[in-house]
């Protein structure tokens, strides 16, 4: 199926006139630490300008996977209540837990420092300069686990002249937020921005008991960038960002209920029944009343230091953040206390890159080196209350403690092997080790388990591409990379026994694709196809029923193909569009999953497209634009059993923006509005039907329309 694919693609594109290559100048990405023309990267890339970030219908960088194919982007997990805990899969592969005894399978970096947990992993766009989604295992070059692909996010750098900007916007469920900024030369070789969002909407879930709006937004944060040219050679980049946020937990809502052997043992004990009577027929209500909390704490700092020499360029990075976060939640969506669960985190971590990077034999091989330090401490404490009305209830407290030091290096080459063609290589050799203690015991005291145990892996992760430019100045390529993922510990462990544990798991990719430019350089084409070998599946089952916890239990296949167009001219109308497919399925499975082979990969939708019109119209009073994102999404299984009750059926949303902008460039106004179409869609949820007889799901947020007034000075 791939050659057959890349074979017609080929033809196609080879069929078209087209310009040099040389004329490819639109878009520069830096997806192999280089700066490069997006259209000549042999990788899969959707890259994000800063107009796109800008758009108010872009919160956060999850909003930008809409237009990103085989990208599904959602900010909470199965069982947490936090808003901000990045949940991102690639083609097929990503992690759908949140604790920090887990790592993500999908790397988030904020100027090339890697961010490690999912909660605090999802960025605010306003602020950001580009974001690049990288499609695949990335192990060559990126950080620590990028074992399905990679999201860079680039801070906007200050200008040598001064200046600012105030934004406000309003509208519904009392929405009111405030950004500014300002920035400058401080001397005549040092630049400074600050910048500054508070951010202010009502939830959209109502509590009846207690009147509690569920999934509101109160948060604030804040970026400093400094930027220095020491000298001729030498340049230094520092950026320090910080986010509070103080918020009601995720909306919630209880699906469905059946009546099982066990809730009927407990409803025996408990004053008042857990049963089908706290079901609603709207999904934005609620009978709950347990624990509701959402806050987060992160502060991160980065130096980035680049001296270039006559031989090339050594390039250091060093990054620090830390974290502390306390998110709850009440999943029996009754005022029973049926299960309710307080998780508290606290991580800090430090990472060092240092890269040497130049060209060589008559500037024909680019070549690059590179090594990596990552350093982490965190600590987990869960506190978990299951019917404890009833004298059969079990209240516990999970205590978890982590550390993590990675140690790698790296290297990936580019040599040229004719005037058209390039081989490129790469193999990252990676150490990884991790020390991990858990204390479970019941409220009263009782040790239900305890231990330490520690663990280490050792990976060599390669790649390998060969690309050519066509006379017409098609670029196709070849591409096979191997990513690495390292094991971890079980951060749910409430029984009895040794310290649980799972291995690492492995992506094999080979992918074909082709970039290019037609009708008369007006459309940009990429299109790929790939294969990809999951090996050693981690992913989330329940244990007794109830306890998520990490195993490794399978093996996929996944086919699949991606192709993104992007038409602009001399005329108003512009066009960005895109269309995934994916074709996953389980090669091997063990006994004690009890899954099937039949069964469909966790949040891996077999189609996935978006369309995004534009047009551009002038007048005396100012330029007008329209624009419009259209996306569809099939079928999704939020959970390994592929449970219906919480599966989103194939939907299509809906998000229109109109702008304004004034003849001095100074004033922008603008309305939109967000699930124009009011789809009710599910954007996460678990299911215990079987035991407990329950299922929750965690709804997106209806329409909502506003306005943006922004000032630039």
């Amino acid at each position: 199926m791939l050659k057959k694919l890349f074979s017609s693609l080929t033809i196609l594109c080879i069929g078209t006139s087209v310009s040099a290559a040389d004329d490819y100048s639109e878009i520069v990405v830096k997806a192999r630490k280089r700066a490069e023309n997006t259209l000549q990267v042999p990788i899969s890339i959707t890259p994000f300008q800063k107009e796109t970030l800008q758009n108010p219908i872009v919160n956060d960088i999850s909003d930008i996977a809409k237009e990103a194919p085989n990208v599904d982007f959602i900010t909470t997990a199965p069982f947490a209540g936090s808003s901000n805990a990045a949940s991102v899969y690639i083609r097929g592969i990503g992690q759908n837990d949140f604790l920090l005894t887990t790592d993500p399978a999908i790397g988030i970096y904020l100027d090339g420092v890697y961010i490690a947990r999912s909660i605090g992993g999802v960025l605010k766009a306003g602020d950001l300069e580009s974001v690049e989604i990288l499609n695949g295992p990335q192990g060559t070059l990126f950080g620590k686990n990028s074992i399905g692909g990679a999201i860079q996010a680039f801070s906007r750098k200050p200008s040598a002249i001064p200046g600012g900007e105030l934004v406000f916007t309003t509208g519904s469920y009392h929405r009111h937020d405030f950004g500014a900024s300002i920035e400058g030369s401080l001397r005549d070789n040092v630049q400074g921005r600050l910048s500054f969002l508070s951010e202010n909407r009502d939830g959209y879930v109502d509590r009846l008991y207690d009147d509690v709006w569920l999934g509101d937004i109160d948060r604030l944060t804040g970026k400093g960038v400094l930027t220095w040219q020491v000298n001729e050679t030498t340049d230094i980049f520092a950026t320090v960002d910080r986010t509070h946020q103080r918020q009601e937990a995720i909306a919630q809502h209880l699906r469905t209920f059946v009546v099982t052997p066990t809730n009927t043992t407990f409803n025996a004990e408990a004053p008042v029944a857990w049963d089908a009577s706290w079901l609603t027929n709207d999904p934005f209500t609620t009978y709950q009343t347990g624990p509701s909390q959402d806050d987060v704490d992160v502060t991160g700092f980065s130096l980035t230091a680049t001296h270039r020499t006559t031989w090339g360029e050594i390039t250091s990075i060093s990054g620090y953040r830390t974290l502390d976060a306390t998110y709850a939640r009440d999943p029996d969506g009754s005022p029973v206390q049926y299960g309710h669960s307080i998780n508290t985190d606290d991580q800090d971590q430090f990472s060092q890159e240092l890269r040497f990077q130049g060209n060589a034999l008559e500037d024909r091989l680019d070549w690059l080196v590179g090594l990596y330090y990552f350093e982490e401490s965190g600590h987990n404490r869960t506190d978990g209350f299951l019917f404890s009305d009833t004298s059969v209830g079990l209240d516990f407290i999970v205590n978890n403690d982590i550390d993590t030091k990675s140690y790698a290096v790296f290297t990936q080459n580019i040599y040229q092997l004719s005037e058209k063609a390039n081989v490129t290589f790469g193999i990252r050799a990676t150490f990884e080790e991790k020390t991990f203690s858990v204390d479970t015991r019941l409220t009263n005291g009782f040790i239900i388990t305890q231990g330490t145990d520690s663990d280490d892996w050792t990976n060599l992760s390669p790649m390998a591409s060969v690309d050519y430019t066509f006379d017409n100045g098609v670029f196709t390529y070849l591409t096979a990379s191997r990513g690495f993922k390292s094991g971890g510990y079980n951060g749910r462990q409430v029984f009895p026994g040794p310290v649980d544990k799972f291995e690492p798991e492995f992506a094999t990719t080979i992918e074909a694709g082709l970039k290019t430019k037609l009708l008369d350089d007006t459309l940009s084409l990429e299109a790929s196809v790939f294969t990809t070998d999951y090996e050693d599946m981690q992913f989330t089952v329940l244990v007794a029923g109830v306890i998520p916890q990490i195993a490794n239990a399978a093996e996929a296949r996944i086919n699949g193909a991606e192709l993104s167009i992007d038409y602009k001219s001399d005329s108003p109308f512009s066009l960005s569009a895109g269309i995934g497919y994916l074709n996953a399925k389980y090669t091997r499975l063990d006994a004690d999953t009890f899954l099937t082979k039949d069964l469909s990969l966790v949040r891996t939708p077999k189609w996935n497209a978006h369309i995004k019109p534009s047009y551009l119209w002038f007048s005396d009073s100012g330029d007008w634009e329209l624009s419009a994102l259209l996306r569809y999404k099939s079928k999704v299984y939020n959970d390994a059993l592929n449970t219906d009750d919480i599966a989103q059926g194939g939907f299509t949303t809906l998000d229109i923006t109109g702008t304004w902008y004034s003849i001095e460039e100074d004033w922008t106004l603008q309305a939109f509005v967000t699930n124009a179409t009011d789809k009710r869609y599910y954007i996460s949820g678990s299911s215990d039907k079987a035991q407990f007889g329950a299922s929750e799901v965690n709804y997106a947020r209806p329409r909502e329309y506003g306005f943006r007034v922004k000032y630039q000075f």
